[in-house]
């Protein structure tokens, strides 16, 4: 917000580090301009490119890829569980998986569904 809402260069003229009004100057209002299209496209292809590794994800371990394997040793503090075994690496299909629930991500049959995952 501040960064993209010009409030860095009002703050600067608050404070007498900047002579002008950064709202009445033309060039600030342009490179404000630029800086919330740059953020708003990049937002957006961002939101694109998680959907995209989901969706690669999801049909690859739909096909039988489970990926390669790795070894998870998780200990509880608070309760002293203890729990380790290998799981399949995981970016986008287990979204909401955490090692603190001491059992490996579901399984390609439990994995979550693109809606589920679009709505968290």
């Amino acid at each position: 917000m501040f960064k993209n809402c010009g409030f860095v260069e009002l703050l600067s003229w608050t404070f007498s580090f900047r002579e002008s009004f950064p709202y009445h100057d033309v060039g600030t209002i342009k490179n404000l301009k630029r800086k919330a299209l740059v953020d708003s496209i990049s937002e957006v292809l961002a939101g694109i490119g998680a959907f995209t590794v989901f969706g690669f994800e999801k049909v690859a371990r739909e096909e039988g890829y489970e990926g390669p394997m790795y070894n998870v040793t998780a200990v509880n503090a608070t309760d002293g569980l203890y729990a380790s075994f290998q799981s399949t690496r995981c970016m986008a299909t287990c979204v909401g998986w955490s090692v603190d629930e001491l059992e490996p991500p579901k399984t390609t049959e439990e994995l979550r569904g693109r809606f589920e995952v679009s709505s968290r």
